[in-house]
């Protein structure tokens, strides 16, 4: 269990092969941790989200995800978690993410499942259909529900690209993130543009950004559609994608 908690947060588990800890599988690439872990879940009671806040509070998490020249000269595949793996968003992260953003995520518990992706319900409740290889699960890497999986595939296509910039949904969100905008932000570019930055990606822009986000926007021109532009130009990019 603490192996596979592991891995969520990481990529990639202290034992490589999640299903196999027999003689076939991937060797702990650190033993000692494993067991510590492991004896501080039993003695939390078993506790799975006294080990996410561990786990979360580690030095080991907190690290950047861009190596050292020592640490990548030592540890060049990352096999001994010298630093942060950069991991991109599961579907599910994905389209709640968007969902904040557009400020319409439904934080209800429990219900049944929907079918419509533009159902503002968590992701956590979107009707699977196992036969159904096109859908928006299946694009993002969703988990097979046909077989156990192990890990997800992790896979960077320009099809994923094409559907955050085309499809109805992601550009509703845009859409509505725009509108989220405080009116006296959007009376001053740089500080409505500030806000989307902070909004979206917890940072202030640099002075590069702010000019080049003023520059697409029209500056003191903007109108509510460049600011929806820019909104989905942000949301499509790769610091909202990934986490680093």
């Amino acid at each position: 269990m603490v192996n596979r908690i592991w891995q969520h947060h990481f990529g990639r588990g202290i034992v490589a092969t999640t299903n196999n800890f027999g003689k076939l599988g991937t060797p702990p690439s650190h033993p000692e941790l494993l067991d510590w872990l492991a004896h501080r879940f039993m003695d939390n009671g078993w506790s799975i989200k006294a080990m996410h806040r561990l786990i979360c509070t580690s030095a080991a998490y907190q690290q950047t995800s861009i190596p050292g020249a020592e640490a990548l000269r030592l540890d060049p595949d990352n096999a001994l978690f010298t630093r942060q793996h950069r991991i991109k968003l599961t579907a599910e992260e994905l389209r709640d993410t968007l969902l904040v953003a557009g400020g319409s995520l439904d934080r209800t518990i429990g219900g049944i499942s929907v079918k419509d992706l533009q159902i503002p319900r968590r992701t956590l409740y979107l009707t699977a259909v196992r036969s159904d290889r096109s859908s928006f699960r299946m694009l993002f890497d969703g988990a097979d529900p046909n077989t156990v999986v192990e890990a997800r595939n992790d896979s960077v296509v320009a099809p994923q690209a094409l559907w955050l910039l085309n499809h109805p949904f992601a550009m509703d969100q845009a859409s509505k993130l725009a509108q989220r905008l405080p009116l006296e932000a959007k009376q001053d570019p740089a500080n409505g543009i500030t806000w989307l930055y902070r909004e979206l990606f917890s940072r202030t822009p640099s002075v590069a950004e702010i000019n080049l986000a003023a520059q697409l926007i029209g500056g003191d021109q903007a109108t509510p559609a460049s600011w929806e532009i820019l909104c989905h130009a942000l949301m499509c990019s790769n610091e909202f994608l990934f986490v680093d």
